[in-house]
C-alpha cells in the first residue's frame, strides 16, 4: 500500500495574517518546514481538501505547472495549506486586473462576464509577451498560452468548473527597471472530482439507470467560466473551452492530450489510496474515479478523426 499523505497540523497559536480574496475562511501564516504559506478551509461538509490535494497529484503526472497543496488541520478544522509561489519581487496580478488592464470597459467586479472569453484572455498574452510559468512544463510547450490551454484541459479532465477570472493569473516582476510577466501555475481547483456532492447523490449516480443522473450525465453538464464570445447566453463546457483553446494551439492540444493518454487507472487508484480514510469516503473515491475516466475518454475522442 502506498503511504498516506501527511496531514500538517497547523499550530493553534499560529501568528495570522488574513486573506481577504475569495469566501472561505483562510490565513497566512510562516510554516516552519514550507516557509511562508496559506490555511484555506474547505466548505464543511465536502471533499474540497482532498480535491485540491488529487488535484496537484495529476498535474504532476501531466508535467503541468501547478501550486502544490497539503492537507492541513487548524483548531480541528479541515483544509489544505499551499506554499507561497510568489517572490519577493513578485506581484500577483488576478485575470481580472490582468483584461480591465487592456480594456477599461472590462466588468472586472463581476465573477461572471461575457467578456471573459478565450479570445480576450490569449490576446492579452501576446502584447504583455506574457512568459512561461517558472515550474517546468512538457517538452515543446513553449508559450504561456500553450500552458493555460493544458490548464483548460485539466479543467475537463477533472471537471473543474472555477476558472473564472480571479482563479488564473500573472506574476508580475520589476527588477532592475524591468518589469516582466509570467503566467502563474494553475491553483484554486477546490470545486472539481465531484468534491462539493454528497456520498448520497453519488451512490445515486453511480449505479442509476436514469440516463439523465449518470455520471456521463453530470459531466456534460459541467460548465467552465469563459465564455466563446460576448454574443453566447452561456459559458462553454468544459470540453468546450479545451477545444475552442486548441484552435489556437493545435500541436499543443495533441502534446498534452500525449500527456493524459499516458495516466492509467491503476496509477489513479494509488493517488487516491493516500488520501486518510477520515478525510474521503470509498463513494467519493469510485465517484471521482468514474468521473476522471469518463472525461479522460470524452478529451481522448477529440484526436479521433
Amino acid at each position: 500500500m502506498p503511504p498516506k499523505f501527511q496531514i500538517i497540523e497547523v499550530p493553534a497559536d499560529v501568528q495570522r495574517e488574513q486573506e481577504q480574496m475569495g469566501t472561505k475562511f483562510k490565513f497566512w501564516y510562516l510554516d516552519k518546514q514550507h516557509g511562508y504559506c496559506l490555511f484555506k478551509e474547505g466548505h464543511p461538509n465536502t471533499g474540497e481538501d482532498w480535491a485540491e490535494r488529487i488535484a496537484a497529484e495529476l498535474c504532476e503526472l501531466l508535467e503541468m505547472p501547478h501550486a502544490v497543496y497539503k492537507l492541513a488541520v487548524w483548531q480541528n478544522r479541515n483544509g489544505i495549506i499551499t506554499p507561497n509561489f510568489i517572490g519577493n519581487n513578485d506581484t500577483l496580478v488576478p485575470g481580472n486586473e490582468v483584461l480591465f488592464r487592456r480594456d477599461a470597459s472590462y466588468p472586472k467586479h463581476q465573477k461572471k462576464t461575457k467578456k471573459h472569453s478565450i479570445e480576450n484572455i490569449f490576446n492579452t498574452f501576446e502584447p504583455l509577451k506574457v512568459q512561461l510559468p517558472i515550474e517546468p512544463a512538457p517538452q515543446n510547450i513553449a508559450t504561456a498560452q500553450q500552458v493555460f490551454l493544458g490548464y483548460l484541459m485539466l479543467d475537463a479532465w477533472i471537471g473543474n468548473t472555477d476558472r473564472h477570472h480571479e482563479n488564473w493569473a500573472l506574476i508580475r516582476r520589476f527588477e532592475n527597471g524591468v518589469l516582466s510577466d509570467r503566467l502563474a501555475p494553475t491553483h484554486d481547483h477546490a470545486s472539481s472530482l465531484g468534491a462539493i456532492l454528497r456520498d448520497i447523490e453519488r451512490r445515486e449516480r453511480l449505479t442509476t439507470k436514469d440516463r439523465n443522473r449518470t455520471i456521463e450525465a453530470y459531466v456534460a453538464k459541467g460548465r467552465s467560466a469563459i465564455f466563446g464570445n460576448e454574443t453566447d447566453t452561456k459559458p462553454l463546457s468544459l470540453i468546450e473551452a479545451f477545444q475552442a483553446a486548441s484552435r489556437h494551439n493545435p500541436d499543443a492540444s495533441k502534446i498534452w492530450l500525449e500527456k493524459l493518454h499516458g495516466v492509467t487507472i491503476g496509477t489513479l487508484r494509488e493517488i487516491f489510496e493516500r488520501v486518510p480514510e477520515e478525510r474521503i469516503s470509498e463513494t467519493a473515491k469510485e465517484f471521482a474515479l468514474r468521473l476522471l475516466a469518463v472525461n479522460r475518454r470524452r478529451l481522448l475522442e477529440l484526436e479521433q478523426p
